[in-house]
């Protein structure tokens, strides 16, 4: 059933199907799934009509409630929040949003600058990124985005980058601690990270929470000559 699916991209909801579909005798009656009014006997024209006619069509909708509790925890007022929504509700097309999903994936060439993003056919200089799902504040962070190619990387790898499609979120793999650990202790084994690039109301007023340590970064051993000595003074 298409009834109730959500699509990668967050921004976007499928309409629901009619709860009433045509049937052989010319009444209605309480169906979802399309291979409900295949299966009538109807000819080939009458079904195509309705399946074009009652076909699942993409809306703009506002971010989750666990996003908005999130962004709240950072800094921005109950108004503003309620302003991103209703802007998100009015668009257009979920083209005219400001967020989605994206599905986070490693830097094939390990050329982004360390604690940044890429995300194709989006625009700005910065994300806000957080993993779903989210829960608390330190599980948001505002990231660089690459728009320009950076000096480490060739052009055909920028090229690369480019042509890819929307919907991937491309995470730095230099530095410390893994990028998506940062955001909400996620991973790229097909985790959905919400982003958000709206520079009118969201990142101009968020109030992002330092990345806590890395427990798995051990402290560096000393030096042969400096742990001879420590040595010896505790002797």
């Amino acid at each position: 059933s298409l009834r109730g699916r959500q699509p990668l991209v967050q921004g976007a909801t499928l309409r629901e199907l009619p709860d009433a579909w045509p049937q052989a005798d010319g009444g209605t009656g309480a169906r979802s799934r399309p291979a409900a009014a295949l299966a009538a006997p109807l000819g080939a024209s009458a079904v195509s009509a309705v399946w074009q006619g009652w076909q699942a069509e993409p809306l703009p909708t506002a971010p989750s409630e666990m996003v908005l509790r999130v962004w709240k925890a950072l800094g921005l007022s109950e108004a503003q929040v309620a302003a991103y929504c209703e802007r998100s509700l009015g668009a257009s097309s979920p083209a005219a949003l400001t967020h989605a999903s994206l599905s986070g994936v490693a830097d094939p060439f390990a050329s982004l600058p360390a604690g940044s993003v890429f995300a194709a056919g989006v625009p700005g200089s910065r994300l806000f990124v957080t993993r779903f799902p989210c829960v608390k504040p330190a599980d948001g962070r505002v990231l660089p985005l690459v728009t320009r190619r950076p000096q480490s990387m060739l052009p055909s790898q920028w090229e690369f980058l480019q042509r890819l499609p929307f919907g991937m979120l491309v995470f730095s793999v230099r530095g410390e601690r893994p990028l998506p650990e940062v955001c909400g202790q996620g991973d790229l084994d097909g985790d959905l990270y919400f982003a958000c690039w709206d520079e009118a109301i969201v990142l101009p007023n968020l109030s992002p929470r330092a990345p806590s340590p890395n427990p798995r970064v051990l402290p560096k051993p000393p030096p042969p000559a400096l742990a001879i000595a420590l040595r010896d003074h505790k002797c």
